[in-house]
């Protein structure tokens, strides 16, 4: 998605959308990303770059329109079809906007590139295979 600046049309900044069902007894991602976020701040944080990851704008649980003390839940879209889901573990939307930082995987155009991108995302320490999992994990929503 698209930021729009009314002075320079089509300049706006890119952001990431990204939509996802989270294990209502899981940790929402949004507050992950605030934890990341608050604990690069800290003094004394071994956290102090965390170029490479995708910057935390806004999100969180999405509420129905409809019943605004309520979450949106699987449970809400299989009234009367279906089995009944188990309510300890059931879904909720949760939505998220990220700011992109570093590149996008399909900008790599070989695999010495992409090496290249994860190694200096792992400071150098060469462990790479563990670094692709990050960079798949938060590169591949980027697509503008």
């Amino acid at each position: 998605m698209r930021e729009v600046d009314a002075e320079q049309p089509g300049k706006g900044k890119s952001f990431i959308l990204k939509n996802a069902w989270r294990a209502c007894a899981r940790l929402a991602e949004s507050t992950v990303y605030k934890m990341l976020c608050s604990a690069t701040k800290e003094s004394g944080s071994h956290l102090s770059d965390l170029d490479g990851v995708a910057q935390f704008v806004e999100g969180g649980d999405i509420f129905d329109p409809r019943q605004p003390k309520e979450v949106i839940k699987v449970s809400s879209h299989r009234i009367g079809f279906g089995k009944p889901i188990n309510k300890e573990d059931d879904p909720v939307l949760h939505r998220l906007v990220l700011a992109s930082h570093g590149r996008k995987l399909y900008e790599f155009v070989t695999f010495s590139q992409l090496m290249r991108g994860a190694k200096k995302m792992n400071g150098g320490t060469g462990n790479t295979s563990v670094q692709c999992s990050f960079l798949t994990l938060y590169r591949s929503s980027g697509a503008s």
